[in-house]
């Protein structure tokens, strides 16, 4: 799990190669009023209809199991209101060696 965080790819997302049709669309078959009738012969829709592509063109499109990110996480160590960090605890520090084994 860490390997696959740390190897994580930051992503945008498109829409624009959206899958385009009708989702109601009626089944004008015979079997349209079979419980089972209305999968039979219709390919597998995908969940969502949007794709990532890489935040860096230079990088590969992710794969179905790639680990992937929309934006970098805030630096909590860093005081900002705006967002509800409060930043460090007096006394404490982070370090980059803490942070990865936490």
């Amino acid at each position: 799990l860490k390997d696959r965080f740390d190897g994580a790819s930051r992503v945008m997302v498109s829409n624009s190669d959206r899958v385009r049709g009708n989702a109601n669309a009626i089944v004008s078959n015979s079997a349209s009023n079979s419980v089972h009738g209305h999968r039979e012969g219709l390919a597998r829709r995908h969940r969502y209809n949007f794709k990532l592509k890489p935040y860096n063109p230079e990088h590969k499109p992710p794969g179905s199991k790639d680990l992937v990110y929309l934006e970098p996480s805030p630096p909590f160590c860093e005081k900002n209101p705006k967002l509800g960090i409060l930043g460090l605890t007096a006394g404490s520090a982070t370090t980059r060696a803490s942070a990865s084994t936490a």
